[in-house]
């Protein structure tokens, strides 16, 4: 008897091997997660107790329709991405979206550049933009310089830029050379870093031979662009976000099995040896378990500590970009590491007891609100089962980074 198949020989038997794939997969185990967080469009999925979220300032952000808005104090705030997480920053430009201001210098160069005096559209949707007119000149630029800053810091300057007539073509600039970038005809936030070779900063911008539209300017003391920070007449600092679970409920206590299954993206890495934290667990003042975004040596590791002992470094995180990352435990000590699907590490650490007292969980920094995380979170859950090789591929179906 000749053997049929309906799709195909090499169809059916890639039918047949995920068939065989997800008999394997323990549906009421991937189903019923302790605690699900920061899902799309739904911060609180599955969590026992309450998430408290704390920031003592506004901050703003970019809605998933490219829109900047602004959320009051304590409100979460949710990208395309994920949700955003940022550490404190200031931005150290003064009268930052008001470009018709004296404190922005006009006239350097053989000639100098004009800037409208009354706003346009910005990309908050209010009349909060100028326009910035070039003349063809190369060197003319509008500037503004600021002091405070300091010679051993990476600076950011960034801004709000589109394209109103003209080759878009212009430049910006933090520092030393200018950068030549395109402006389109939408808004986008362009920015550039630079480590500092003085105390003095002069952010500047070069419309050269185009008519631009320009918002929302932003200079920081950080190697990235950061949600922005409007000012007047002094800097202004962004608060941190400071986000926080109850314990008990939603993780596995003692010597238990225990998954931890996330997406996430860094806005960029804060230094070398500088940690930025996804989820913090720490009694009596010592880490005892902790997932985080970690640069050592030129190169982007994740590491996972528990009970302070930091056994575990692979390179599971590693880049800024974003990427969907799973790590795995059971009580014999056997821990594994995945990213996108597929396992890239795995060790053998001695975790006993991670959990000795209630304390919360921290999301997005460490115990005490530092090491911040400048990021995205998306779909964090934590499984009361070490989950197998099959389970973590057949989560991350259909996962995008967008």
């Amino acid at each position: 008897m000749t053997k049929r198949f309906l799709f195909g020989e090499a169809q059916q038997a890639e039918l047949d091997r995920q068939f065989a794939a997800l008999s394997t997969v323990r549906h009421s185990v991937i189903s019923n997660p302790m605690l699900r967080l920061f899902a799309r469009n739904n911060l609180i999925d599955v969590l026992h107790g309450t998430l408290s979220w704390g920031r003592a300032t506004p901050a703003t952000y970019v809605d998933r329709y490219g829109i900047l808005r602004t959320a009051a104090i304590d409100e979460p705030r949710q990208e395309a991405s994920g949700w955003l997480f940022e550490g404190a920053s200031t931005n150290e430009v003064l009268r930052s979206g008001h470009f018709p201001s004296s404190l922005w210098v006009k006239d350097q160069g053989s000639s100098p550049v004009s800037v409208s005096t009354e706003p346009v559209t910005g990309p908050d949707g209010q009349l909060s933009a100028y326009v910035l007119s070039g003349n063809g000149d190369t060197d003319a630029r509008l500037q503004q310089a600021v002091s405070t800053v300091y010679q051993s810091d990476t600076a950011t300057f960034s801004v709000w830029v589109r394209r109103r007539g003209g080759s878009g073509t212009f430049k910006i600039r933090v520092a030393g050379v200018p950068d030549v970038l395109g402006a389109t005809d939408r808004w986008e936030r362009y920015s550039v870093s630079a480590a500092m070779a003085s105390d003095v900063a002069y952010p500047a911008i070069y419309p050269m031979d185009s008519e631009l539209e320009i918002a929302f300017s932003q200079l920081e003391r950080l190697p990235f662009a950061t949600s922005y920070i409007d000012t007047a007449d002094t800097p202004v600092t962004r608060a941190a976000d400071r986000v926080n679970a109850a314990l008990l409920g939603n993780t596995p206590i003692d010597h238990q099995s225990m998954s931890f299954v996330f997406g996430y993206d860094s806005l960029g890495p804060v230094g070398v040896g500088v940690a930025q934290r996804l989820i913090n667990y720490a009694s009596d003042g010592f880490d005892r378990l902790t997932l985080q975004h970690y640069r050592y040596d030129s190169a982007q590791y994740g590491l996972l500590t528990l009970y302070s002992d930091p056994i575990y470094q692979t390179p599971v995180f590693e880049g800024d970009s974003f990427k969907w990352v799973a790590v795995t435990m059971d009580p014999e000590g056997n821990v594994a590491g995945y990213r996108n699907g597929v396992a890239v590490q795995s060790a053998i650490a001695n975790w006993s007891r991670p959990f000795t007292k209630e304390e919360p969980l921290a999301f997005g920094s460490n115990f005490m609100g530092n090491e911040s995380l400048f990021g995205h979170l998306r779909d964090f859950c934590i499984y009361d089962a070490a989950l197998t090789p099959q389970e973590i591929a057949y989560l991350h179906q259909g996962v995008t980074d967008a």
